[in-house]
């Protein structure tokens, strides 16, 4: 997500904003990369994330298409490995019951 910020224009800052906050937003996003961008302990980022939320919020930035397209894309990706899950674990019974009908 920040990544995406940083590189990419999002359309919902851009409709209600224009081009204002453009660079502004890809400036900040990279300075938190920078910091914050090789963390892995999701609790050192809450007061960074929440600090950075309450500044876009200040200032009436909410970039919500870069966010939506993100959980969208999570959400894919979660979709796609329990119904991988569920069909592996369905040929591994079939599997299995056919092995002691033998």
């Amino acid at each position: 997500y920040a990544e995406l910020l940083s590189q990419y224009p999002d359309s919902h800052i851009e409709r209600k904003h224009g081009n204002k906050y453009t660079e502004w937003v890809a400036v900040r996003m990279r300075q938190f990369l920078e910091e914050f961008g090789q963390a892995t302990d999701s609790a050192q980022l809450k007061k960074p994330l929440f600090c950075l939320d309450t500044e876009f919020k200040s200032i009436g930035v909410n970039p919500g298409t870069t966010a939506d397209m993100t959980v969208a894309t999570i959400l894919s990706v979660l979709i796609e490995e329990f119904l991988t899950n569920i069909n592996t674990d369905k040929s591994s019974a079939r599997f299995c019951s056919n092995q002691t009908k033998n």
